[in-house]
This record gives structure tokens, sequence and C-alpha cells, in this order.
């Protein structure tokens, strides 16, 4: 299985088209894809009068003797601690909500501890003030 980013279609356009701009990119008009994923699908919108939908697709080719030099799909695989014999004396604690924070927290969770997420700021509504008041009048609460 291969993988491959920027593939582009208009927003009109039917996904039945991806193994064809696939095919288009790689220039190889000979490949045959015998299957596809979409794994990433976005919006380029930069030009508001050429709207396009931007796809990172996994796909698989039914020519073994045709030779792609594409990204491999990743898997990552990790193994959980041993959980503990003894048990806890509180629920695990999680400050800070960012990428790890969130990673933390789904992985206790899935282990069976209840973790109490801690994470410092206001409310959403009033974030959501202050990030509207960022783009509109270029003030940023570093808060």
């Amino acid at each position: 299985m291969y993988r491959i980013h920027v593939i582009k279609l208009n927003i009109e356009e039917d996904k039945s088209n991806i193994p064809a701009r696939i095919i288009s990119k790689l220039g190889k008009p000979e490949l045959q894809i015998t299957d596809y994923r979409i794994v990433k699908e976005s919006i380029d919108a930069r030009d508001k009068g050429d709207i396009k939908f931007v796809y990172s697709v996994d796909f698989s080719i039914d020519n073994p003797d045709i030779e792609l030099k594409l990204d491999q799909p990743k898997s990552i695989e990790y193994e959980y601690v041993e959980k503990g014999t003894e048990k806890m004396k509180s629920r695990p604690v999680i400050v800070w909500f960012g990428p790890a924070g969130i990673f933390s927290a789904l992985i206790l969770a899935e282990m069976g501890y209840k973790p109490l997420v801690l994470e410092r700021g206001k409310a959403m509504e009033q974030r959501i003030t202050d990030v509207e008041n960022l783009w509109n009048n270029g003030i940023l609460n570093p808060e």
C-alpha cells in the first residue's frame, strides 16, 4: 500500500475520480489502482473562485513491477505499561489539556483510571471573544 498527498478535486467533482487523479499526478498511465482509502480530507479555499477538496490517500496497485517512490503509510504502535497492582489513593491528574494532556488522559481512561483534567484559562465563550478581538482588532490577550 502506498500513500500520496495533495490529490485535488473540484468541489462538484465525484470522489470516484481520485484513482484517475493519482495516476495523472504520478504520470504513470499504465498504473492500475485496485483499492484506495481517503485518510485525510481538507478544503483549499485560498482562491475563492477555485475552491478544491484536497486529499491524502492510501492506495494499492495491481502492477507489482511498477516502482513508485511514495510515502509508506505509517502505523504507530504503542504498548501500554502494565497496570499497577496497588489501588491508587486518588485519581491521576492531567494539568493542561494540550496534545500530550489529551493523549495521556485518553490512555489513562482506556486503562480504567479516571483522570482529572485541569485546564487554565477563561470559559470557551470568553476565549472566542478574545480570538475575535485578535482577528478583528489585532489585540492579543496573552492569557
